[in-house]
């Protein structure tokens, strides 16, 4: 085992052997201070990062706009209650096929949507085999499906919440 003993003679402010205190005859010159270190073990702190807000990606990338019948209105278009299912949605009179009518204009094989009150995004595909686009229907449906899901969560997790919504 090895252990350390000092002499009886030890002092911290005595000189050791051979050298002696005072001031010395002679100066150096010690380099100005510098970033850059020959010591590859030497750690310097990387600078602060500049915080910025992050800007977010548009509604959309391209002209896409929305269908009418999905678009925020003070007088909903579709009268709607996402907790039903969207086979219970009603629209205005004279457009009989309103819910096959094509999501967005110009059609589009999926989109992602974002809420608020829902956990997360969810995506809309078509689910018609004859249609490669995402229609009023799909819209409902996933839209319905993605709060079902949610209070479904919500009711396993033991939170009360009841969503409202109408387009």
């Amino acid at each position: 085992m090895n252990s350390w003993t000092p002499h009886a003679s030890f002092s911290p402010y005595a000189p050791c052997e051979g050298q002696a205190l005072g001031p010395t005859t002679h100066s150096t010159t010690l380099p100005a201070p510098s970033r850059h270190v020959n010591n590859p073990s030497a750690l310097i702190p990387p600078a602060t990062p500049r915080l910025e807000p992050i800007p977010l990606p548009p509604v959309s990338f391209d002209d896409t706009a929305l269908n009418t019948m999905v678009t925020y209105a003070s007088r909903p278009r579709i009268q709607y209650d996402v907790r039903r299912h969207p086979g219970y949605a009603s629209a205005p009179k004279g457009r009989q096929h309103w819910s096959e009518e094509p999501a967005t204009n110009p059609p589009t094989p999926k989109m992602v949507i974002v809420c608020m009150v829902l956990p997360r995004p969810f995506v809309v595909y078509p689910t018609s085999r004859d249609l490669n686009y995402v229609t009023v229907r799909d819209l409902l449906a996933a839209t319905h499906d993605a709060f079902r899901e949610a209070t479904q969560g919500a009711v396993a997790d033991d939170e009360t919440w009841v969503p409202g919504f109408s387009m």
